[in-house]
């Protein structure tokens, strides 16, 4: 693999990063644009909907450099649809986290909000990449994601690293994590001294 990973955070308000990222004094509407201060990409998780958040500047993030993935659950909220419009090509792919039927209809829901649009699958589906997780093998994988519950030490992250590289030839590899803070930070000194 010749091209560099980037690291996205798998959603930028876990409870660890409230508590250990962000500045204290820091409102909480700025976290993603003190986010983007570090990070080009970001996975916008299926419960983010949930809540109908605030995303009125994420057109303006987009503008700055912030590249969007939305992962999508059980159903695709409007809102989600309407946001993939207005961020145009700051919306990079989608991540599917459903069993091969029902990502299928989907797909359907999605419609022309794929086109040209990177589609992930988070379990075999039939024409389409599958995103790597640890201890997956053979075949070839554009996306992968790392779920981490607490801090992990150099030598494991190196691993991970590893067998990514090992599992992707993509263009245009991303790594999504799933933990606190300071792995991100751990697995950016490592590509770094990695050449990767």
């Amino acid at each position: 693999m010749a091209n560099p990973i980037e690291l996205a955070a798998y959603g930028w308000e876990r409870a660890d990063w409230l508590t250990d990222y962000y500045p204290d004094d820091l409102p909480e509407d700025w976290r993603l644009d003190y986010y983007a201060n570090q990070y080009r990409q970001v996975l916008v998780p299926a419960t983010y909907w949930n809540d109908s958040p605030d995303t009125s500047d994420w057109a303006d993030l987009a503008g700055q450099g912030l590249e969007f993935y939305f992962q999508v659950g059980d159903a695709i909220p409007g809102q989600c649809l309407d946001l993939a419009a207005e961020l145009g090509d700051g919306l990079k792919g989608f991540v599917l986290d459903n069993a091969a039927i029902e990502c299928r209809a989907l797909l359907q829901q999605l419609g022309t909000a794929v086109q040209d649009r990177a589609v992930f699958m988070m379990y075999p589906c039939e024409g389409y990449r599958q995103c790597w997780v640890p201890g997956m093998g053979g075949g070839e994988y554009d996306a992968g994601i790392l779920r981490l519950d607490h801090e992990v030490g150099p030598r494991d992250l190196r691993a991970y690293i590893e067998q990514y590289v090992q599992a992707t030839s993509s263009e245009a590899p991303v790594l999504f994590v799933d933990g606190p803070p300071p792995v991100l930070g751990t697995l950016r000194t490592l590509l770094d001294l990695m050449g990767l």
